[in-house]
C-alpha cells in the first residue's frame, strides 16, 4: 500500500482495509461505530492490527480491549503511529 499522504487518505485507507477484513462496505467503517456493532470478535482485532501494521507500516501498541472500543479508537492509534514513523524517518541524527 503506496503512504498515505494526507490525513483523509490515511482514513480512507484505514477504512478500506478494516472493510475488507471484515466483508463488509468501507462507508460503514465510521469512527463513532462500535467494533461490536462491525461484528468484529478478537481474532479479527488481531488480525486488523496486523494487517494495519503490515500496510502502513508501523507497529500499534498493544492495547487492552476496553480501551479500543470504537472504529476511532483504533483509527486514532493508526494516525498516531504513521505520525511517530513519519517524524522518526524524517528526522537525521546522527
Amino acid at each position: 500500500m503506496p503512504e498515505p499522504r494526507d490525513p483523509e487518505e490515511l482514513r480512507r485507507a484505514f477504512a478500506e482495509t478494516v472493510a475488507e477484513i471484515l466483508g463488509i462496505e468501507p462507508s460503514e467503517v465510521r469512527p463513532e461505530r462500535t467494533w461490536d456493532e462491525l461484528h468484529a470478535d478478537s481474532l479479527a482485532l488481531t488480525e486488523i492490527s496486523l494487517i494495519l501494521d503490515d500496510a502502513f507500516g508501523i507497529r500499534l501498541p498493544d492495547v487492552a480491549p476496553e480501551d479500543m472500543k470504537t472504529v476511532g479508537d483504533a483509527l486514532v492509534l493508526v494516525e498516531k503511529a504513521v505520525a511517530e514513523r513519519s517524524a522518526t524517518s524524517g528526522s537525521t541524527s546522527g
